[in-house]
């Protein structure tokens, strides 16, 4: 629900991508009208992959989880329409219709950065969140004191 989490996604790619210096992947003019905020771990975690790693998580945790800065990633809007539900394994890495390696792996510099975990479990969740909120310390010099109980999930 945080009206800048757009924005805060879109600094964090172009800090990615001044880091590699590599060539813009994501611009702001397109953002605004076509990309997405994909949850890696899905709203709707009816598929096996996320039945065996979440499943016997309490409903409670499953939300935070789901909703937690660490498993917000830009996307493309229809990225974010094939991607849907489907497990990790399928979003990091799969065969688009044409027949072309599709997934995170090739996407922007965040997508790549996601794509270099094997598995996308509560504990990556936390990892990536910690991560976004020490790049926010770094980008406007604040200081975040209980990273952990910012998140709101706990992964012990």
């Amino acid at each position: 629900s945080w009206n800048g989490l757009r924005y805060f996604l879109y600094e964090y790619e172009l800090y990615l991508q001044e880091r590699s210096k590599g060539e813009v992947k994501v611009t702001w003019d397109v953002l605004k009208k076509a990309n997405t905020i994909e949850h890696i771990y899905p709203q709707e975690d009816s598929k096996d992959y996320w039945k065996t790693r979440f499943g016997k998580l309490s409903s409670k945790k499953r939300f935070r989880l789901c909703n937690s800065l660490g498993n917000l990633l830009l996307l493309s809007q229809s990225k974010n329409s094939e991607l849907q539900n489907l497990g990790f394994d399928f979003k990091r890495k799969h065969k688009a219709k044409n027949g072309e390696d599709a997934g995170y792996f090739n996407g922007s510099y965040s997508e790549i950065g996601v794509a270099q975990n094997v598995d996308w479990t509560d504990e990556t969740i936390r990892d990536r969140g910690i991560g976004l909120l020490e790049f926010m310390e770094h980008r406007w010099k604040i200081e975040i004191e209980n990273k952990d109980g910012l998140l709101g999930i706990d992964v012990k």
